[in-house]
């Protein structure tokens, strides 16, 4: 952590108008609070590092989380590329990278430097495969599995032994989880790291590997949509069904509800699509995926994880979907951590 502190520490030492950037003790959680002293005045900020390189999944995270807060919040991280740099900043999200890319709105101080590159540094998730995202899920989805026999958090997460046993060793060697000899719980301060750690996982290697197809169908309404797909399904045979995205976040919450219905079933959809005429669409309206784990397919239950639904909800992009997606991470996510915290 210090390392990293210090690093982007000179980074904002060496923009134009910056005098100094000070750390104050770090709090409980992820944050660190810091003092920069400018030309233009002197701010008190709030610094969330994130070790990872930025996805668009993460970048969406950042939007929705960040809204709530009520103080200056500025994110390091490894890299920060144009797409996700106007994203953020079009979002009032101020910015550092390691090669010097920023966008800092303190008034009076204003300063965005972009179109620096350099060479990028392995991500925390290096070499992690779908099994370790997928218990890494079980674990941030039910921390009380953190102490649960490895054939339960397998079965949980929809893998084998070995990449439980993995994983619970790197979390605990990279500290992202505390142990004594009674007791395992994650560290207040990587918990968050954590999240991040999956959700870029969930993006890059889960979600496509969970994808049985994007389709464009005939009723544009969604309810309408998800009576029919209802009945094809049972029609073709096909059992399980659980929402995901925004059509379990509004049987979640009352929030939102896109205009995107995604839904997770256990078999291959062909027979489904054509019952329904649907037409192969990556921009369509229907989004039919897998689901992994005992998680998942929980009975007494018609959507996914919430985890999981928030996950596919930052998918969407728009700004509803991430005021949809910050209200279940609030109520539905951090609210089962605050016990640990």
């Amino acid at each position: 952590m210090r390392g990293d502190l210090d690093l982007y520490r000179r980074v904002l030492e060496g923009l134009p108008g910056v005098q100094s950037f000070r750390y104050a003790k770090q709090g409980r959680g992820p944050d660190v609070r810091a003092r920069l002293e400018t030309e233009a005045g002197d701010r008190e900020v709030v610094v969330r590092i994130f070790r990872s390189h930025l996805t668009a999944q993460t970048a969406h995270h950042i939007v929705s989380t960040a809204a709530a807060s009520t103080e200056p919040v500025v994110i390091f991280a490894p890299h920060v590329g144009a797409g996700l740099a106007a994203l953020l900043s079009e979002a009032g999200v101020n910015y550092v990278d390691v090669h010097g890319n920023c966008h800092l709105v303190l008034p009076p101080l204003f300063i965005h430097v972009e179109g620096k590159t350099g060479a990028r540094r392995p991500g925390a998730g290096k070499g992690l495969r779908r099994p370790a995202y997928q218990v890494l899920f079980a674990y941030l989805a039910e921390p009380d599995l953190l102490d649960a026999p490895v054939r339960t958090v397998a079965e949980r997460a929809g893998v084998s032994r070995q990449p439980v046993s993995d994983l619970r060793r790197r979390l605990l060697d990279d500290a992202y989880l505390l142990a004594t000899k009674t007791k395992t719980r994650w560290n207040p301060r990587r918990r968050q790291d954590a999240l991040d750690l999956w959700l870029h996982g969930y993006e890059t290697i889960v979600r496509p590997s969970l994808l049985w197809g994007t389709y464009r169908t005939r009723p544009d309404d969604p309810m309408e949509l998800e009576r029919q797909l209802t009945q094809a399904l049972a029609a073709a045979g096909v059992a399980g069904l659980r929402w995901g995205g925004t059509a379990a976040g509004f049987r979640i919450t009352g929030h939102h509800r896109g205009p995107r219905t995604v839904a997770h079933v256990r078999a291959a959809p062909d027979a489904v699509a054509q019952r329904m005429h649907a037409l192969s669409d990556p921009r369509g309206n229907l989004v039919l995926m897998d689901a992994f784990g005992t998680l998942n397919w929980q009975s007494g239950s018609d959507t996914v994880h919430p985890l999981l639904v928030y996950s596919e909800t930052l998918s969407e992009g728009s700004e509803r979907a991430r005021e949809a997606a910050r209200e279940l991470y609030e109520t539905r996510i951090r609210s089962a951590w605050e016990p640990e915290a």
